[in-house]
């Protein structure tokens, strides 16, 4: 995709972010061999340059309105679930002074390379999109791996480790369950 973007950008005037998106490439196969050598630091330090940098690329050289600083919203959750709360904290505000710096910026420095306003709009469409499906993945990988994660913790409060049968907790708990449905039918 970041591919296409090359051409696509040296079609709209904007030779910079199509040469940015070929660097981002590069920076994602990196960190995509980081992550299957187990080198996470790295890998999550090469993906966290390149969102940071390209977004606030894309919106210096075409616009506030291109929607790339959408892509510096989904640094929020990741930060709040991959580390600390403290830490996580600190970042966020780090973040939050590098947006609305971006965004102050944008309102006293035009566009140093501006596109057409329909290309404007498709890229602005495009990067919205692109965010819109990114947040509705996490979403859904936050709840199943909840969920996931809830399922097992029942599973281990109800069974034991060595023979996997039901422990005498979750017994109780089936024949209190039994016997309401009883004791009911007896009044």
């Amino acid at each position: 995709m970041d591919v296409a973007f090359l051409f696509i950008f040296l079609g709209l005037g904007s030779p910079i972010l199509g040469w940015v998106n070929v660097i981002s490439v590069a920076m994602y196969v990196y960190a995509y061999r980081a992550f299957k050598q187990r080198r996470n630091r790295l890998a999550v330090m090469l993906i966290r340059i390149e969102v940071l940098v390209h977004a606030g690329l894309g919106t210096l050289m075409v616009g506030w309105e291109s929607g790339f600083h959408y892509y510096l919203l989904m640094f929020i959750p990741a930060l709040f679930v991959s580390m600390r709360a403290r830490s996580a904290w600190i970042l966020a505000i780090c973040l939050w002074a590098y947006y609305v710096g971006l965004d102050v910026l944008m309102w006293y420095l035009p566009p140093l390379q501006p596109i057409s306003s329909n290309a404007l709009l498709a890229v602005h469409v495009f990067n919205l999109t692109v965010v819109f499906c990114m947040f509705s993945y996490l979403a859904l990988f936050y709840v199943v791996t909840v969920t996931r994660a809830h399922k097992k913790l029942a599973r281990m409060a109800t069974t034991d480790p060595l023979t996997g049968l039901f422990n005498r907790r979750h017994l109780i708990s089936l024949a209190e369950k039994v016997q309401q449905p009883a004791e009911m039918t007896l009044m």
